[in-house]
């Protein structure tokens, strides 16, 4: 995956090349891609481009609108799974606006925020690996080591943890 900082001012249609890592075949992507797939640098991949919301508000209620309704909520729910570090940088992070003046900081912070979303992401699972760790390393406590609420593994380990004391 990639991320690109740009000024405000330019457009997200004018990136959208250089979010490929080309293995991609088809590309679901917001309204603000409107016309990629007619970019010369874009056109290898098929574009699944949302609606604008105003032309599917637009929409009749029945025979063709209610399948296009349809064809939009299934590329919404394909969008929805790449939202997820944009919601762990914003909540869990508290990233919601820029900090500093110039785009390379900007950009730099950014990069950090979505590798930590990552790992974030993924948490539970690199502390159970841990934990599976230290079951094979103790197999007198292997039976009483379980993760806990807190999902601290050092505070566990260093007793500090009323379940494993």
């Amino acid at each position: 995956h990639s991320v690109i900082g740009t000024a405000a001012n330019v457009s997200d249609v004018t990136q959208g090349h250089g979010l490929l890592h080309s293995q991609e075949s088809v590309v679901f992507a917001d309204a603000g891609y409107q016309d990629a797939g007619k970019r010369p640098e874009a056109t290898a991949v098929q574009w699944q481009v949302a609606m604008r919301p105003g032309k599917r508000r637009a929409l009749a209620s029945n025979g063709w609108g209610a399948l296009l309704e349809q064809a939009e909520k299934l590329k919404a729910s394909v969008r929805a799974k790449v939202e997820c570090p944009f919601r762990v940088i914003k909540c869990q992070f508290g990233h919601t606006n820029v900090r500093y003046r110039r785009l390379k900081k900007n950009t730099a912070q950014l990069v950090s925020l979505f590798a930590l979303s990552n790992l974030w992401i993924v948490r539970k699972r690199i502390l159970q690996g841990l934990a599976v760790q230290y079951k094979a390393k103790s197999p007198a406590n292997s039976t009483q080591f379980s993760l806990c609420e807190h999902l601290d593994l050092n505070r566990c380990l260093g007793g500090g943890c009323a379940d494993h004391p």
